[in-house]
C-alpha cells in the first residue's frame, strides 16, 4: 500500500512540474563589453519551474537580432517564459547594468503571478 501511494505522489509532483513553462534569462552583451557582464545565479529551480541562464554576445548574432538591439546600450537581460519575451532589463548610458538577484525574482514572481 506505501508503495501504491509513493507512485501517486511521485506521478503528482512530476505532472505538475511538467506542466509550468521553462523560464529563460538570457543575457545579451558585446564582446568590447565583456568586462561588465551580469553575474547571474540562480537554483536550476524556482517554485516548480525550470530557470535556464543562457548568454549571447551580439556579434554571433543574425543581421535581424542585430537590427532589434541597435540603439540599446548593453548589457541586455532578458526574461522569456515559455519562449515569450516577458521582461527586459538594459544598461544605462555607463553600459553597466545593475540588477539583484532580488529584482529578478521579484519580476518572475510578478510575471508568473506566484505573489
Amino acid at each position: 500500500m506505501k508503495y501504491i501511494f509513493t507512485l501517486i505522489l511521485l506521478l503528482i509532483l512530476t505532472s505538475t512540474t511538467i506542466q509550468n513553462p521553462p523560464i529563460q534569462l538570457l543575457q545579451i552583451n558585446a564582446e568590447w563589453n565583456t568586462r561588465n557582464d551580469v553575474k547571474l545565479k540562480f537554483p536550476k529551480d524556482y517554485k516548480g519551474y525550470r530557470i535556464s541562464i543562457d548568454y549571447a554576445l551580439l556579434e554571433n548574432q543574425g543581421p535581424e537580432f542585430k537590427k532589434s538591439v541597435a540603439g540599446q546600450p548593453l548589457p541586455i537581460v532578458v526574461l522569456r517564459v515559455g519562449g515569450q519575451t516577458k521582461f527586459q532589463w538594459t544598461a544605462d548610458l555607463s553600459f553597466k547594468l545593475k540588477i539583484t538577484q532580488e529584482e529578478v525574482i521579484k519580476t518572475i514572481d510578478k510575471v508568473l503571478k506566484l505573489n
